[in-house]
């Protein structure tokens, strides 16, 4: 059996550490334009549906996202 080499992922530390926390209506009221578009965030994004079953895209496949759920983005 061969070994196989695993990439290494470096992580840039930093002492700045921001958190946001809105409602979605005010995410699409707000930036409806640009985050409707396909994109890539350089930031992370926690979202938590609750009473909802949105779909979201995500390189050409669409999900459907159950109510009570977290999503995680990077």
């Amino acid at each position: 059996m061969m070994k196989k080499d695993i990439k290494k992922i470096k992580l840039k530390y930093s002492n700045k550490i921001e958190l946001d926390l809105f409602e979605l209506s005010t995410l699409f009221s707000d930036y409806s334009t640009k985050i409707t578009l396909p994109h890539r965030p350089n930031f992370y994004q926690i979202y938590l549906f609750e009473d909802c079953t949105p779909r979201l895209t995500i390189d050409e496949n669409t999900i459907v996202i159950q109510p009570f759920s977290l999503l995680f983005i990077s």
